[in-house]
């Protein structure tokens, strides 16, 4: 599905180029979805900058607002863990839960799990009926190759425990993903996560595999249902 690009060197500038950028992509109608929009995005050595946005900036509102508008799942880049701590932790989680108060009808999802543990997950996801998660980057293959502190849902081949207890209790709040940037990402990566996956759902119950794999994706993006 094609989604509109939020992620450049004009958002993270907060030039107006951004917001002409959007409007442009938005007002076409070719497109089907909103890609993420990073709120904190820690740096990757030197290819990535490190970039903070806070939910009330213009900058967030804008496609915010869009999504609302076209009923598209807003996705979320959050780093929790390591960089993002202390009191900028604790601000970037008020305002989030504030975005899924004040806009409890429409569907927010956090990639990468917020790199969040899977306590904090539980309470976000019992207190709020709006929240959902993307699995990106939490399996062993991508954590083995990356200095990032990414979350690991795994405990060997299967899920670890606490996260199977939240996948069959909260099925209809994961999304499987994958966070494919680089071609390595598309080529042994790519195959090797798969694996992982494929090894991980046979380890749940039918429903609970077939709505985290890619039911809950059908419904929420509101494409055509896959059988069964």
């Amino acid at each position: 599905m094609p989604a509109v690009r939020t992620k450049s060197g004009a958002y993270n500038t907060n030039h107006p180029k951004y917001f002409k950028q959007l409007g442009k992509q938005i007002d076409c109608g070719r497109f089907k979805a909103m890609a993420e929009v990073l709120m904190y995005h820690a740096q990757k050595g030197s290819k990535a900058p490190e970039v903070i946005v806070y939910p009330d900036d213009q900058r967030v509102q804008t496609a915010l607002n869009a999504a609302i508008e076209h009923a598209w799942p807003f996705v979320i880049h959050i780093e929790f863990r390591r960089s993002l701590s202390g009191e900028k932790r604790g601000k970037f989680m008020a305002a989030i839960e504030g975005l899924l108060t004040a806009h409890a009808a429409h569907s927010f999802a956090l990639n990468h799990m917020g790199q969040l543990t899977a306590v904090e997950v539980r309470r976000l996801v019992k207190q709020h009926q709006n929240i959902y998660f993307l699995t990106a980057h939490t399996n062993p293959v991508i954590i083995r190759r990356s200095k990032q502190p990414w979350v690991n849902v795994f405990r060997g081949e299967v899920f670890c425990p606490e996260w199977k207890e939240l996948l069959l209790h909260y099925a209809d709040r994961f999304i499987f993903a994958l966070d494919n940037v680089w071609e390595t990402h598309w080529r042994e990566l790519y195959l090797d996560q798969m694996a992982y996956s494929s090894r991980a759902m046979a380890d749940l119950t039918h429903d609970v595999a077939h709505a985290v794999a890619h039911g809950n994706a059908e419904r929420l993006w509101r494409i055509p249902m896959l059988d069964k």
